[in-house]
């Protein structure tokens, strides 16, 4: 009976020092190293600062909810339109929670599973939250990938009525010579006279039923 009290005992201390120690994070919010602020909104548009690790790999951010108290992250499920801020430079961003073990793993290894024993330490005081991660993606508008081919399009097809006003002859897409109503060929532009097939120049006459 005594062994019971004394496990319960352990327990009480255990989850009051969990506690505790998700309460002094969520109320301190430590800054430094690669911590940076995530800003979520309401939907009523209060806005809400946390302080959370912003992680990197292969030029995506990434942040993760390592703790039971997830305010932040149930905001941000709700609306997905963030923001981050690093010192003075205050960048939006679409938070994008993923379900995927890869991530789960390749963020504790950034974390520092596997070569810090503090990452234990803050991994037992959280009480073994599930880790769920979250990428920031930018905004949609903010992607000019495509504008270097929108402006080469512009640009080829302003070049299409400069040649014509240039005077390049139009010619069929067939390749049939240009002709006039009448069925006269018309004349070149650089003032050569048409020939037929076989190379005989065309006269006026030439072609004029009667």
């Amino acid at each position: 009976m005594k062994l019971v009290k004394f496990v319960l005992v352990l327990v009480a201390v255990y989850l009051g020092l969990g506690v505790l120690f998700e309460a002094a994070i969520g109320h301190f919010q430590p800054e430094g190293g690669n911590a940076a602020t995530l800003r979520t909104f309401d939907p009523d548009g209060t806005a809400h600062d946390r302080v959370l690790l912003l992680h990197e790999d292969d030029g995506q951010l990434w942040v993760e909810s390592g703790h039971w108290f997830r305010g932040w992250y149930n905001r941000l499920l709700e609306n997905p339109q963030v923001e981050l801020l690093r010192g003075d430079d205050v960048s939006p961003f679409i938070a994008v929670p993923v379900d995927d073990a890869r991530v789960v793993a390749m963020l504790t290894r950034k974390m520092g599973k596997g070569r810090d024993f503090r990452y234990w330490i803050a991994r037992a005081l959280s009480m073994f939250a599930p880790i769920l991660p979250v990428r920031l993606d930018p905004p949609a508008g903010d992607s000019m990938d495509a504008a270097p081919d929108d402006a080469m399009s512009a640009a080829d097809a302003a070049a299409v009525p400069e040649a014509a006003a240039a005077g390049t002859p139009n010619t069929a897409m067939d390749g049939a010579p240009d002709v006039a109503a009448d069925g006269t060929p018309n004349a070149p532009t650089d003032g050569t006279p048409n020939v037929t097939t076989d190379g005989t120049p065309i006269t006026p006459s030439d072609g004029v039923g009667g």
